[in-house]
C-alpha cells in the first residue's frame, strides 16, 4: 500500500509538472508470466551497475531460489508467494521491469 501511494504521489508531482502519465496492465508488459521468472529475465537485461543497485548477488539467488521453488510446484501459487515474505525487492524488479520493457530492452511473454 505504501508503494502504491508513493507512486500515485510522484505521479501526480510528474504530471503536473507537465508529464504524460501512462497506464500500463501487467498483462501489457508481463503477461501471465510468472513473477520470479519474469524477474529471472528481467536479470539478464540489466547492467551489472544496474544489478547492483537492486542488490546484486544476495538478489540474484533469491531470483534463483523462487524459480526452483515455483517450478517444483509448478507454479501453483501466485509468484510473489515464492520469494521469502522479507523479500520486498520483488517490487522494485517489477518497476525496473516495467522500465526496461517500456525503454524496449525486455520483452514480454506469457
Amino acid at each position: 500500500m505504501n508503494l502504491a501511494w508513493s507512486g500515485a504521489l510522484l505521479a501526480g508531482v510528474y504530471v503536473g509538472r507537465g508529464a504524460t502519465l501512462i497506464e500500463v496492465a501487467p498483462s501489457a508488459w508481463k503477461g501471465t508470466e510468472p513473477k520470479p521468472q519474469h524477474h529471472a529475465r528481467l536479470w539478464e537485461v540489466l547492467e551489472p551497475d544496474e544489478r547492483a543497485i537492486l542488490g546484486g548477488m544476495a538478489t540474484a539467488r533469491t531470483i534463483a531460489d523462487a524459480v526452483r521453488k515455483g517450478a517444483l510446484s509448478r507454479w501453483g501459487k501466485p509468484g510473489a508467494s515464492y520469494y521469502p515474505r522479507s523479500f520486498t525487492t520483488h517490487n522494485l524488479l517489477d518497476a525496473a521491469a516495467l522500465g526496461c520493457w517500456h525503454l524496449g530492452r525486455l520483452q514480454k511473454r506469457g
